[in-house]
């Protein structure tokens, strides 16, 4: 059961709230957009693409170069800057073949060799960007010759201060598919969901493009671990206009179960600075709500762990000494042995299975349909998930811990 033993009001609203997002058709969520007309060069602004890489493979560090040396938007306006730390020369030597490709584009810049944290490398790179619109990248991305031409576009044509497209997470191992099904169901139902619910969601680092304008109105990207999503919140407060952009960008998923873990505690690490941040924000409760649903992920997957784990104890005490007392006080509650206690029961044996149906049915006739028997085994993801999640608690918010891909 989700929640009967530790907290059964918290986790048993949030996992509510989650198996309605599943619920919800994707049919009626806006689509991702692409501008109906290009515009003429002459009218397009300068972009400054910030790529912050940091004891990085030649490979990763070419995928990326790669894929910017082919963009179709005018290299007179566009200029790519490779930001890296002092000491990491051996990234360096990469970082010099792989700007080769570029064409004079691009170039390095070296931070002050202060926080090493992602946000603190972008910021130094801002100092030196020029360009009306900035987006970042990270070393192994991958994306189609179009995005940064269609994204501005889009911003130009719509009036968006901020646009991101699809983000997946790929690799052929088996935490790779988890996270892949994962951050599918992320792209078809939740973030499409919150853009129609309130037209603000949690924005990923990867391809994340912003009006310098407003980057400059809250003071450049937030000196926190995911300055993604708390990014998000400072922009929703502004009441800037996000967007959804209709492209794609594969990021190599992390390099096994280990890398994974890292990654996943990082990120509840930084959710949970964004969750005190948000119920602080002065902003519409409709945003603050919508953005609230994901935040609350690392206490609503801790609190369900603890649970399952509370439970199984208490099944095995009572199987084994069946006379004996394993009760809270609260739990004798007639409030707790019939509401809450029957609420639990249904997320239990009936919400679980119809998010794992919704799963199945989304990936139903798309190119990602291999993954449909992988969602019967999410439940286990889900409490390797909950373990990260309690970790986070007592993880420092001054800790990279960067993805080993």
């Amino acid at each position: 059961m989700t929640s009967i033993a530790i907290d059964p009001i918290l986790s048993n609203v949030v996992y509510t709230v989650n198996l309605l997002l599943h619920l919800h058709s994707p049919s009626r969520s806006p689509p991702y957009e692409k501008a109906s007309n290009n515009l003429a060069e002459g009218s397009l602004p300068t972009v400054s693409v910030l790529v912050p890489v940091y004891c990085e493979r030649a490979e990763s560090i070419f995928a990326v170069a790669e894929c910017l040396a082919r963009q179709t938007y005018p290299k007179g306006r566009l200029e790519v800057f490779f930001i890296l730390e002092p000491e990491d020369l051996e990234t360096r030597r990469h970082v010099e073949e792989a700007l080769k490709l570029l064409q004079g584009v691009g170039r390095i810049v070296l931070t002050d060799g202060g926080l090493k944290l992602k946000p603190h490398a972008l910021n130094c790179g801002l100092k030196e960007a020029v360009g009306d619109v900035v987006c970042v990248y990270d070393a192994d991305d991958r994306f189609d010759e179009r995005q940064i031409e269609d994204a501005v576009n889009l911003m130009l044509e719509k009036g968006y201060d901020v646009v991101q497209p699809r983000i997946s997470r790929v690799r052929k191992s088996v935490a790779g598919n988890f996270l892949m099904l994962d951050t599918y169901a992320w792209n078809k139902k939740f973030l499409p969901t919150f853009y129609h619910l309130a037209g603000v969601f949690p924005l990923s680092g990867e391809a994340l493009f912003v009006r310098r304008q407003a980057l400059e109105e809250v003071g450049g990207y937030p000196e926190v671990l995911t300055e993604d999503a708390y990014l998000a919140i400072l922009l929703a407060e502004k009441g800037k206009k996000f967007g959804l952009l209709d492209s794609d960008v594969e990021e190599l998923a992390p390099k096994g179960w280990r890398s994974h873990f890292r990654q996943r505690l990082r990120w509840f690490r930084g959710y949970i600075t964004c969750c005190g941040r948000t119920l602080k924000a002065k902003m519409p409760l409709k945003k603050k709500l919508t953005l609230l649903i994901p935040f609350l992920a690392p206490v609503t997957c801790a609190s369900s762990f603890i649970t399952w784990a509370f439970l199984t104890v208490y099944w095995i005490t009572w199987a084994l000494m069946p006379s004996g007392g394993f009760l809270a006080p609260w739990m004798n509650h007639w409030m707790y042995t019939n509401v809450f206690f029957f609420w639990s029961a249904f997320l239990a044996y009936i919400g679980n299975p119809i998010i794992i149906f919704s799963l199945m049915h989304s990936l139903a006739g798309t190119k990602m349909e291999r993954l449909a028997p992988l969602a019967l085994l999410v439940p286990l993801y889900w409490m390797f998930i909950g373990v990260a999640s309690i970790a986070s608690f007592f993880k420092s918010t001054k800790y990279w811990g960067k993805t080993v891909r």
